[in-house]
């Protein structure tokens, strides 16, 4: 039985087109990476934001300045596949959830990770897997 690697990629890895492209070559060079899992991107330069910050200040303002933001950054790394897999409307749906306080925070942070592992998945032709799929959360 051959054995398969999972390879965990932290946002400073996948914030910008280059950083994808270095992913997608280490994966292509062994075979045997099968798994990956990203972060949401990652702070570009000193002084950038990360998506996962831009995500909590609009989970508290809800300004649609920060949703373009937010898709921009998405576009610069996947350009227009973040169109076609609707990033822009699946992150509007995601700011006007109703949802407790707690949980909304949650729910509108997670869509960074989701959502670069999703174009990732079709960037590199490969399989989404949704966590929910595999792996049970509880609060006990």
């Amino acid at each position: 039985m051959e054995e398969s690697i999972l390879s965990k990629y932290g946002g400073s890895s996948i914030a910008d087109r280059s950083g994808l492209e270095q992913i997608m070559k280490i994966t292509a060079d062994n075979h045997q990476r099968k798994y990956i899992v990203v972060s949401a991107p990652g702070a570009r330069y000193k002084g950038d934001s990360k998506v996962t910050q831009l995500l909590v200040k609009l989970a508290k303002t809800k300004s649609s300045q920060l949703i373009d933001e937010i898709i921009s950054r998405y576009e610069a790394i996947y350009g227009g596949k973040c169109a076609e897999m609707g990033v822009g409307e699946a992150l509007k749906e995601r700011v006007n959830e109703n949802l407790p306080e707690e949980i909304y925070m949650d729910a509108l942070k997670a869509f960074g990770e989701e959502f670069n592992a999703r174009l990732l998945a079709k960037e590199m032709n490969a399989k989404f897997t949704d966590p929910y799929d595999f792996m049970f959360v509880s609060s006990s």
